[in-house]
């Protein structure tokens, strides 16, 4: 039985949970893989969002970077 991972994202404008769908622990430092991750069409075949929180002011976003 496979075990669903979460991840957890932070950005300025909220949260963002991911769930992700492909992973491979031994080539997650690997340079080319790295790199594929920063490209939309691949991300997305390995990661699904799940949830978004936006903050509702600036004033929340700088308490929660705390």
């Amino acid at each position: 039985m496979s075990e669903t991972i979460f991840t957890l994202f932070e950005a300025a404008s909220g949260y963002a949970l991911f769930e992700i769908v492909q992973f491979e622990e031994i080539g997650a430092m690997v340079e080319s893989n790295q790199a594929a991750i920063s490209d939309i069409a691949t991300f997305g075949r390995c990661m699904k969002l799940k949830a978004f929180q936006p903050f509702a002011s600036a004033e929340e976003a700088l308490e929660n970077s705390k």
